[in-house]
């Protein structure tokens, strides 16, 4: 009754990394305490240092659901669930339901073309990188006070960094948009506008999407020993206390680490976060939820105070070397019921498998990863070297051996297959019908 793994226990592919395009150390130079973002102030600095490994091991260790707004792993044969509720409780951003969508149109769109609220903003600029916008923040703050900029002007720039720089960002180079910029004209609309929802969401449709930081933050708080590996000893350091010029990546979780961790006797799992009692998470509930009949299994047997095992969880593909180099006695069992073929016509399993392609073959060539008997999934071909002049998409010359899938050039960038992005969902259909019928002859 309980839902399958995505990969087999202790089988997970072990050489990627997740490369977040959210950049929490924008925090460091900004102070927003009084508005509805300032919940960010309150995060520990030292565990906000980003670790693409964590994040990645907590990834791979995910299980399949019919859930669209849900998800669960499992560490140390323990569940951990991440939904909104926790997001909201990880990071105190508005997670309440959206306005009206004509109250949104009506937010980002101008009353009269020549009078938008970015020209306001930015002048002449018809583009503006998030990235310059902190710098330019930063040079304004060194000023005299006569010549920076007009306080209101200033509180809306760092509201847009906050947003689409930290929160809502969906690639590498963020740049501010139009209508985040005119819905500044409101600045108290803005400030109540549930961005905790939208970055929810945005991280919900791809992990390198949106707040990738809650993640790393969910497995530190329901994990403990964890935090063992963090840069800094004092985790009572906020962004609040300004005591930290920079945010340096964190580089000391390790396959072995996390793996040495998820093995400790000592191991404590909080499997559903607690709630602070003076955090008010208002409405988090989603309209067009699934029901999925072993997730409601899964947390009733969590209020049961059942005691979960590694051998309690099966499925997930196995065909990746087992990464436990100990006694591997414990682990047989487990591995005999993970032969268990999963569904592969389930649309999460697709999904779970094509975003797992990105992520865990993120900028490195690695052999291609086998799906299952007979099935294998596209990984990312190897990045051509950099050429002066436009950018070229596809390596159409370069022949796939493990299915033939007819893939138009459009859906490669830099080497990388990427599936749910600016992708038609025509041709995302016709690519599973390929995979379907291969699997059939």
């Amino acid at each position: 009754m309980l839902p399958l793994r995505l990969f087999a226990t202790n089988r997970y592919p072990t050489g990627g990394r997740i490369n977040s395009y959210s950049r929490p150390e924008y925090l460091l130079d900004i102070w927003l305490k009084k508005s509805s973002f300032g919940g960010l102030l309150k995060l520990p600095i030292w565990r906000s240092s980003q670790s693409g490994k964590l994040v990645h091991q907590v990834l791979c260790r995910s299980l399949v659901t019919d859930k669209r707004h849900k998800m669960w792993f499992v560490y140390g044969g323990q569940p951990i669930r991440f939904s909104m509720r926790e997001f909201a409780i990880l990071t105190w951003l508005n997670c309440n339901p959206y306005p009206p969508e004509e109250e949104i149109k009506e937010m980002q769109t101008p009353r009269r073309k020549d009078e938008t609220y970015w020209k306001k903003l930015f002048g002449p600029h018809s583009s503006m990188s998030i990235r310059d916008i902190v710098e330019w923040l930063k040079r304004d703050k060194r000023l005299p006070k006569s010549k920076r900029m007009d306080g209101q002007k200033r509180l809306r720039l760092a509201l847009l960094v906050i947003v689409e720089g930290i929160l809502v960002c969906d690639s590498s180079n963020v740049r501010a948009t139009r209508k985040a910029a005119q819905m500044l004209a409101d600045i108290n609309s803005f400030d109540s506008f549930p961005w905790g929802r939208l970055s929810f969401e945005r991280k919900m449709l791809l992990a390198t999407h949106g707040f990738t930081l809650a993640i790393q933050l969910l497995i530190l708080q329901a994990v403990p020993l964890l935090q063992n590996y963090l840069l800094g000893p004092d985790d009572s350091q906020t962004f609040a206390f300004r005591s930290v010029s920079q945010l340096t990546m964190c580089k000391r979780f390790h396959n072995s680490t996390i793996l040495e961790t998820e093995m400790d006797e000592k191991l404590q799992v909080e499997s559903i976060l607690k709630m602070e009692d003076t955090l008010e998470l208002g409405t988090i509930t989603w309209g067009d939820e699934v029901e999925d009949e072993r997730i409601d299994f899964l947390c009733d047997v969590i209020k049961d105070g059942h005691i979960f095992k590694a051998e309690s969880w099966h499925g997930g593909f196995s065909n990746l070397p087992s990464i436990y180099s100990g006694n591997e006695k414990d682990v047989d069992k487990v591995q005999a019921d993970d032969a268990l073929e999963v569904d592969l016509t389930h649309p999460k399993v697709w999904f779970w498998m094509m975003l797992s392609s990105k992520l865990i073959y993120l900028s490195i060539g690695l052999p291609s990863f086998p799906l299952s008997k007979g099935y294998q999934v596209l990984t990312p071909l190897p990045p051509k070297r950099r050429r002066r002049g436009p950018r070229r998409y596809g390596h159409s010359s370069q022949k796939r051996k493990e299915v033939e899938v007819e893939v138009e050039a459009d859906m490669y960038e830099d080497g990388l297959y990427t599936p749910f992005r600016d992708v038609n969902p025509q041709l995302w259909e016709k690519f599973l019908a390929k995979l379907a019928s291969h699997g059939e002859k």
